[in-house]
Parts: C-alpha cells; structure tokens; sequence
C-alpha cells in the first residue's frame, strides 16, 4: 500500500510534466497537418496546368456536345469520335474527377455546369473561348522561361506572328474563332452591362473591341 501511495504521489508530481510531453505531440501533429494543407495547395497550383489541358482537350474533342441529355460509356464515345477506348477513357475519369463529367455504372453523363456552357449550340456556349486559350496562349505561356530571358514579346497567336491582326484576317476560319472566342467571353459581360447601366435615354451605340458586336445586340 505504502508504495502505491508513493506511485501516486511521484505521478502527481510528474503530471504537469505528461501534460506538457502530450500537448507538445499535440502542437507537433497539428504542425504536420497545416503544413501538408499548405503543401496541398500548392500542388494544386502547381499542376493547374494539367487541369487546363485536360478541360480545353476535352471541349476540343467535343465530349460535352455528344453526351448532351443522354449518357454513355466510354466504349460508345471513342468509337464516336474515333479515338481509343484505353486512352479516352481516362480522360473521362480525369473529367470525372474535375466535376465536370458525371459516372455512373460505367456511363457518363453531362454536370450541370458542363450541360449549360459546354455544349455546342446551346446559348451560354462558352467553348470556342476555351479552344482559343488552348491555341493560342498554351503554347507560348509554356515557353514563359525563355520569354522572360531573352525580354521578349510573344503574342498569343500561336506564339509564332507579332502581327495579331494579320494573323486573325489570315484564314476565315482563324477569323471565325477568334471572333466567337470573343462573343463568348463578352455575352456574359454584356448581360451583366445591360442589367447595371441605364441606357433609357440611348439612341444609338457602338461595340468597339466587342468581337460580334453583341454588346450591342443585347443592349437592344
């Protein structure tokens, strides 16, 4: 009994000692964990360029037109679009994993968000936008090291011409895209435009820089 008494008595005294030890394992593991949140975020950053060309390449092959109200496998899709299942499929998954694309027992399915601003036709189409950056600003933004060393400027037109103007006016169909990548950024600007300004006393107005002039259109 006696020794009990002397255990008890040593661990009361040694206890402010253990609470310390235990706080300190404590601070020590919250440490690790904010530091690994810290590290995830810029992984996250870091890899933002895969996630770009993994979105511009799926808009490009046209996935989100072809499961438009309707879902299908993998299988049906390549074959569609003449490209091979292996390799396809998992660009779907990678599209899955964004949230973009939705799977379900094998078969994939439109988001909501991909339903509304990536299927061609529809309204609120916003992928020639998406297909310009992938034309013209992957290219040379990959190059950004030699860029900045050398202190030049590289247009984002293939990374190739100085002369932008020239190079849209070079084919209609360069032409063609690169004025509906402009209508798709400016229509949602332009509705916004319109909900905000009070243009009651307007009579007339100029799109200046607009692409399609739907700034103007929508004013109307």
């Amino acid at each position: 009994m006696e020794k009990f008494y002397l255990l008890k008595s040593w661990l009361a005294k040694k206890q402010p000692l253990i609470v310390f030890i235990k706080y300190l394992n404590y601070a020590s593991k919250r440490s690790l964990e904010e530091k690994m949140e810290r590290l995830d975020d810029l992984f996250k950053l870091a890899y933002g360029f895969a996630v770009s060309k993994i979105i511009f390449t799926s808009v490009k092959f046209g996935i989100y037109s072809k499961l438009s109200k309707c879902e299908k496998t993998a299988s049906e899709l390549a074959k569609e679009l003449s490209l091979p299942e292996r390799s396809f499929s998992r660009l779907l998954n990678s599209c899955t994993a964004l949230g973009i694309l939705k799977k379900r027992s094998g078969r994939y399915s439109n988001s909501p968000v991909a339903e509304e601003f990536l299927v061609e036709g529809k309204p609120e189409y916003f992928g020639f936008h998406l297909i310009a950056l992938n034309e013209r600003l992957y290219g040379p933004w990959g190059n950004l090291e030699e860029i900045i060393r050398k202190d030049e400027y590289h247009p984002s037109v293939d990374g190739k011409s100085d002369d932008i103007i020239k190079a849209v006016a070079s084919t209609k169909e360069f032409a063609r895209k690169a004025m509906m990548s402009q209508h798709n950024y400016s229509q949602q600007l332009a509705k916004d435009f319109a909900n905000e300004a009070d243009l009651s006393k307007c009579k007339r107005m100029l799109d200046v820089g607009g692409g399609t002039g739907i700034q103007g259109c929508l004013q109307q």
